[in-house]
């Protein structure tokens, strides 16, 4: 079993650039790039990643074309003894430049239930969102901070994009 798990830790994404931060981890390639690219063009995806990696929260990022996934998600998958899991998806079909705003959102939201350490399944998400945030629909919460972070990291690359080459 350790042999198994010693490969795996070797394998496509050992070359990260973020292994310093292990609690965010990319599940897909296409995750792995967009890891990457946070990394490189983004201080406040910067933030939230090292701010995650002092928690008990992990963090897998996928991007998939699931259709109950319009845009991005934040998903607790389990909870163990000084662990907690989440799943973050983001649509594949999501525009290039929307992606980084919103991986930001649910990096955001991943911190919001690290904050807690009560929120260990789906009923301690939704007490915690009732909480701090508000409905986004049936079974959706939304908060003020995640809207914030996204509204930061659209500046930044704006600001990024338009400096002068």
């Amino acid at each position: 079993m350790w042999m198994l798990a010693a490969m795996l830790l070797a394998g496509p994404f050992a070359d990260v650039p973020f292994h310093s931060t292990p609690h965010v981890r990319a599940v897909t390639p296409a995750a792995h790039a967009l890891l990457t690219e946070a990394v490189a063009k983004s201080s406040v995806l910067n933030l939230l990643i090292g701010q995650l990696d002092s928690t008990d929260i992990f963090v897998y990022i996928e991007i998939t074309s699931l259709p109950e996934i319009p845009l991005a998600r934040t998903k607790l998958v389990t909870a163990a003894p000084g662990a907690r899991f989440l799943r973050v998806a983001l649509n594949a079909h999501v525009a290039p430049w929307d992606r980084l705003p919103l991986l930001a959102h649910e990096l955001q939201h991943a911190l919001e239930i690290a904050a807690d350490a009560d929120v260990r399944d789906d009923d301690g998400i939704r007490r915690l969102f009732q909480r701090v945030g508000f409905s986004g629909g049936a079974d959706q919460y939304e908060t003020t901070a995640a809207r914030e972070v996204e509204r930061r990291v659209r500046v930044e690359l704006a600001r990024v994009n338009t400096r002068p080459r």
